[in-house]
């Protein structure tokens, strides 16, 4: 019972001291430390025990214009109870959306625990997609740390660094962190069939390295649009954020807007459902006034928490604020990294989604990005959506997929079916697309 209260208190006595701490070893990490200037924003007590700091170490204001492009990097100092848990990314998780928010270069988390497996992925996939660059300081760096520089075990209060050591004990070291860039498939893709798909294939991918705007390719249903966009993504995913868009589960702008915010901030769409009012206050409170204008912030809590009957008339201007907003806070995320953004099922979602998607396609005409448009040859609608986006966005790049020849429907059979008889009556009775031929020989 004694070290269990020991433990307990452990984080209400030392709270000040961690942060120290963390502030201390991250100074020695910086390089030209004297240019930066640390600003602690707030200190408060969590109802799970423990204390948290966030600060901001930016450039300092009266630099030359040639230093003043030193990153702004952002540090939270997680101190919880000493025992064998980890420190979950719903703890910090407030903290990389502010980073996105703000802009920040790089973040630091200091705990006194560990990080799961399943948080360390969480977070190598967010640090992927925004390239922003997040670094875990767990239990195990933090001793190694202090071992390596002993002058910090004078610094600071002996029972403190003491119990630093005595948490290591407790945490199983192969919880320590390690990052792995991780395949966007789980699963191994099919092969491309034919000299025809390959290269387009070599032909898209170099495009998508080039060039930004608006990507629309076409093709008849089940002919392989989306294992073509797949082969691509899976090439340049380490180089750019690729992701699939399904238009289709989308029937309002809220669960459209949400989804954009979950991969702006790379968390599940249900996180973001969950943020209180008091969550919302805070991820937005560190952003200026000039760019994150007090009207927007309103509706930004509006859609997330209850529709404003205020705009209930006003629809566009509505929208608009919710533009305005993505754009703030991902423009800056498509300049450090491309971001290709594949949208799909155009020819099932409702009329209010297009909308909105036209909307983004204008609002980021000029940055960084790709949208990808898989559209239906036989989608009546078609020809009205090219015209749109051509209208829209002045780099437009329409594409067509062909269905098989005759050659590739044999290179397909012999890979997919090796024991089918009579190819050559079956592509007479058969229309040569992926789709058309899986559902015949099943």
């Amino acid at each position: 019972m004694k070290e269990q209260n020991k433990n307990n208190i452990f984080a209400k006595e030392y709270w000040k001291s961690f942060e120290e701490l963390a502030i201390t070893l991250l100074e020695k990490k910086l390089e030209n430390k004297d240019l930066y200037q640390f600003y602690i924003h707030k200190t408060p007590f969590q109802k799970d025990g423990g204390y948290d700091g966030i600060i901001f170490i930016e450039p300092k204001d009266n630099l030359p214009d040639d230093l003043k492009t030193l990153y702004t990097i952002l540090m939270e100092a997680k101190l919880r109870k000493n025992d064998n848990k980890d420190l979950p990314l719903s703890d910090f998780a407030k903290t990389l959306i502010i980073a996105v928010n703000r802009s920040v270069s790089e973040v630091y988390v200091f705990t006194n625990l560990h990080f799961s497996r399943e948080t360390q992925r969480r977070v190598n996939q967010f640090s992927t997609a925004t390239s922003l660059r997040v670094k875990l300081i767990d239990i195990f760096v933090i001793c190694n740390e202090i071992k390596n520089f002993p002058e910090l075990q004078s610094n600071f209060p002996r029972g403190f660094i003491q119990q630093l050591f005595d948490a290591e004990k407790i945490h199983n070291a192969e919880k320590k962190v390690i990052f792995k860039q991780r395949n966007m498939f789980e699963n191994e893709l099919p092969k491309l069939i034919g000299d025809y798909r390959n290269n387009l294939l070599i032909e898209y991918k170099e495009y998508f390295r080039k060039y930004t705007g608006v990507f629309i390719i076409t093709g008849i249903q089940g002919c392989g649009k989306t294992l073509l966009l797949k082969h691509i993504f899976y090439s340049l995913q380490y180089d750019f954020n690729c992701k699939f868009i399904q238009l289709e589960k989308f029937t309002t702008i809220k669960e459209f807007f949400i989804y954009f915010l979950s991969i702006i901030w790379n968390i599940e769409t249900v996180e973001i459902y969950n943020l209180t009012e008091d969550n919302i206050d805070e991820i937005t409170a560190y952003m200026p006034e000039e760019l994150f204008p007090k009207r927007v912030k309103t509706i930004l809590l509006s859609i997330l928490k209850d529709f404003s009957s205020e705009y209930e008339n006003r629809v566009d201007v509505f929208e608009e604020h919710l533009i305005e907003y993505l754009f703030f806070i991902f423009t800056p995320i498509c300049k450090r990294k491309k971001q290709i953004l594949a949208f799909t099922n155009f020819d099932k979602c409702t009329d209010n989604i297009i909308s909105f998607t036209n909307k983004l396609f204008r609002k980021f005409s000029s940055e960084n990005i790709i949208f990808v448009a898989e559209l239906r040859t036989d989608d009546p609608d078609s020809a009205k959506y090219i015209n749109e986006w051509t209208a829209l966005n002045q780099n437009v790049k329409p594409a067509k997929l062909s269905e098989f020849d005759y050659l590739e429907f044999i290179q397909f059979m012999q890979e997919n079916y090796p024991e089918a008889k009579n190819l050559d009556s079956l592509y007479e009775i058969c229309y040569p697309v992926p789709i058309y031929i899986h559902n015949l020989m099943s």
